[in-house]
C-alpha cells in the first residue's frame, strides 16, 4: 500500500506538470511499456500483470521528472546516496550483530533479504568511487570520510558474504578507472585501501572460524544457473510475448529442478528469474527484452564523454554502472525503492543538456498518459489484494461450502496458479458428498501447471483408491515416488496397490522402505525442522 501512496504522488506531480510544461521523454521507454500491456493480454493470467505494468510505467514518469533536474538537485541524489549507503551498511552491520551471527541477517533497513541491501552499497561504493577520483573531488577532510565510507561498505559486503556485490564494486570501479586514466594513480590507491579494509574483513571472519568455503557459499546450495536456465526455458515456450508480466513463477514450475536440499526434491519455487533481462526475456518475450533494451541503449547514448562530466554527472554514471552489473545476477527493479534508485541514476547521469536531444511530446499527450498511469495505480493493486483476502478466509472459514466459493473466486483471479487448483480440489472433496469428478479436473489442471508436484499425483491416487481402480493408483503412486522418494503416504498407497494386485512379496518390501525412511525422517528431526507445507506433506506419516 506505501508503494501506491507514493506512486500515486509520482503521478500527481506528472499531471501538475503536465499542465505547465510540454513532455520531454524518449518515445522508446512508451514502446517498451505498449509491449508489456501487449504481453498482459495475451497471457494466461493478465491480472498478476497489473502491478509490474503500473510498476514499470511509474518508473518511465520519474525518470521524466527526474530528468528536468538541475545542477543542484543531482548533487543532492549523490550526497543523498551516499549518506543512504552509509545508513544501510551500519544498520546491516546492526542486524547481523543483534542475530549473533553474519551473512543472510545483514538484512538491514531493506527487509526481507540482505541482497537488497548490497545493491544500494554497491550503488553508493561506485558512486564514492567516481567521487574521489574525479577532477572536482571534494575537499581534504571530505574525502578522508569518502575513503572511511568505501571501506565500510566494502566491508559490510564482505561480511555479508556478497559474492556478487563484491564482484560488481570491483569492476564498476574498473570502469570508472578506465575513464579518468589521469587518476590513475588516486584509483590504484583507493583500489588499495578498499582492499585493505577487506582483508580487515575478511581476516575477522576467520577469526571467528570462517574458512575459505565459508566466503565463496560452498556451505549453500547454489541454485542461480538452474534458474536462469529455467528463464530460457520459458522464454522457449513464449518467445515472442513471454509467460506475461508477473508470471515468472507460473512458467518456473514447468521447468522446476531437484534443489538437492531438505527432505523433498520440488520444494523449492521462485517468482524472479535472478537476473532482471532474464525475468524481462521470461515475461515479455525476446522481443520484451529487445525494446528494454533498446530503451535503455537510446537513453545512455546521450551520456556525456570522458572529461565533459560534472561530478554528479560523473558518480551517477558510475551507479549507473554497478547496478546495471547486479541487474545482471539478481533482480532489483520489482522493489520500487530500489527501481526508484536505477532511474534516478539514470536521469542524473543524462545530464540537463540531454533534454535538448529528446523528443518533445504535446502537452495533451502527457496529460493523458498521466491520467492513465494514475488511473493505473489507483487499481493495479486490488487483485492481489483480493487474492490475499480469499486466502485469509480459506484460513478462517470452517464451511466447505464458503471455502469452495473462495477458493473459486481465487482460480477465477489466478487461473494458472497450480496451487490454487490444488486447494480447489480439495474443496470439491472436503464437501458433503464429495465430488470427485470435479475435484480430478482440477488435479489434471495442476498437474499440467506443475508436473513436478507430487502432492497432486498422489491425491488423484487417493480419489482413484477409493474406486478401488489399483492399477491406476499403482502407476500414480511410482510417479510420485519418482519425484519424491520420501513422499510417505504414495508408498503407503503403493504397497496396498501392490497387495490388491496379488503382488505380496513387493507389498511387504515397500512396506518396509516405508518404515526405514519415515524413521530416518523422524531421527533427523524433520518434523521439527521445516515448516514448508510441501515438504510436510511429502513426509506426512
Amino acid at each position: 500500500m506505501s508503494w501506491t501512496i507514493a506512486s500515486l504522488l509520482i503521478w500527481t506531480v506528472a499531471l501538475r506538470r503536465a499542465w505547465r510544461k510540454s513532455w520531454v521523454v524518449s518515445g522508446s521507454w512508451l514502446l517498451w511499456l505498449a509491449w508489456i500491456a501487449l504481453s498482459l493480454a495475451a497471457s494466461s493470467q493478465p491480472l498478476k500483470g497489473l502491478e509490474p505494468l503500473s510498476r514499470w510505467a511509474t518508473f518511465v514518469a520519474f525518470f521524466s521528472l527526474a530528468a528536468a533536474w538541475g545542477e543542484r538537485e543531482r548533487r543532492i541524489w549523490f550526497w543523498g546516496l551516499s549518506l543512504s549507503g552509509a545508513v544501510l551498511a551500519l544498520a546491516a552491520l546492526w542486524t547481523g550483530r543483534i542475530n549473533g551471527i553474519f551473512s543472510e541477517t545483514m538484512v538491514g533497513l531493506l527487509p526481507p533479504y540482505y541482497n537488497y541491501t548490497v545493491f544500494a552499497e554497491a550503488a553508493a561504493f561506485a558512486a564514492v568511487f567516481a567521487a574521489l577520483i574525479h577532477r572536482e573531488r571534494p575537499g581534504k577532510y571530505l574525502r578522508w570520510l569518502m575513503l572511511g565510507l568505501l571501506a565500510l561498505l566494502l566491508s559490510c559486503l564482505i561480511l555479508a558474504r556478497a559474492r556478487g556485490g563484491i564482484l560488481v564494486v570491483c569492476a564498476s570501479s574498473l570502469l570508472v578507472a578506465l575513464r579518468h586514466p589521469r587518476a590513475e594513480g588516486r584509483a590504484w590507491l583507493l583500489g588499495s585501501l578498499a582492499l585493505g579494509a577487506g582483508i580487515l574483513a575478511a581476516g575477522i571472519l576467520l577469526l571467528r572460524g570462517a574458512s575459505p568455503a565459508y566466503f565463496l557459499k560452498l556451505d549453500k546450495a547454489f541454485r542461480r544457473p538452474h534458474i536462469w536456465r529455467a528463464a530460457l526455458q520459458i522464454t522457449q515456450d513464449h518467445p515472442i510475448f513471454g509467460e506475461g508480466p508477473g508470471n515468472f513463477e507460473a512458467g518456473f514450475l514447468r521447468h522446476n529442478f531437484p534443489s538437492n536440499y531438505g527432505q523433498a526434491n520440488y520444494q523449492f519455487t521462485s517468482a524472479y528469474a535472478h537476473g532482471e533481462w532474464l525475468q524481462a526475456a521470461a515475461e515479455t518475450g525476446w522481443v520484451g527484452l529487445a525494446l528494454l533494451l533498446l530503451a535503455l541503449a537510446g537513453t545512455l547514448r546521450r551520456l556525456p564523454a570522458p572529461g565533459k562530466t560534472s561530478l554528479p554527472q560523473e558518480t551517477a554514471m558510475a551507479a549507473l554502472a554497478a547496478m546495471g552489473l547486479h541487474l545482471m545476477i539478481d533482480n532489483m527493479l520489482h522493489v520500487p525503492t530500489l527501481g526508484l534508485l536505477f532511474f534516478s541514476a539514470l536521469a542524473c547521469a543524462t545530464g540537463p543538456e540531454a533534454k535538448s536531444a529528446l523528443p518533445v511530446w504535446p502537452r495533451a499527450s502527457w496529460m493523458i498518459f498521466s491520467c492513465a498511469g494514475l488511473a493505473l495505480s489507483a487499481l493495479a493493486w486490488i487483485p492481489s489484494s483480493l487474492g490475499r483476502r480469499y486466502a485469509q478466509g480459506l484460513e478462517r472459514e470452517t464451511d466447505a461450502a464458503k471455502r469452495l466459493e473462495l477458493a473459486q473466486k481465487s482460480v477465477h483471479l489466478f487461473p494458472a496458479d497450480s496451487y490454487l487448483r490444488e486447494t480447489m480440489a480439495r474443496e470439491w472433496m472436503s464437501l458433503n458428498p464429495p465430488r470427485p469428478d470435479e475435484a480430478l479436473k482440477e488435479l489434471e489442471t495442476a498437474s499440467q501447471l506443475n508436473p513436478t508436484n507430487a502432492l497432486c499425483l498422489g491425491m488423484h491416487a487417493e480419489i482413484l483408491r477409493g474406486y478401488r481402480r489399483w492399477a491406476e493408483v499403482l502407476a500414480l503412486a511410482e510417479e510420485a515416488l519418482r519425484l519424491e522418494p520420501n513422499y510417505l503416504r504414495a508408498r503407503f498407497m503403493r504397497a496396498e496397490a501392490l497387495a490388491r494386485l496379488g503382488r505380496n512379496s513387493l507389498a511387504q518390501a515397500e512396506l518396509a522402505e516405508l518404515d526405514r525412511r519415515r524413521r530416518l525422517l523422524e531421527a533427523g528431526g524433520f518434523y521439527r525442522s521445516t515448516s514448508n507445507h510441501y515438504e510436510l506433506m511429502i513426509g506426512a506419516r
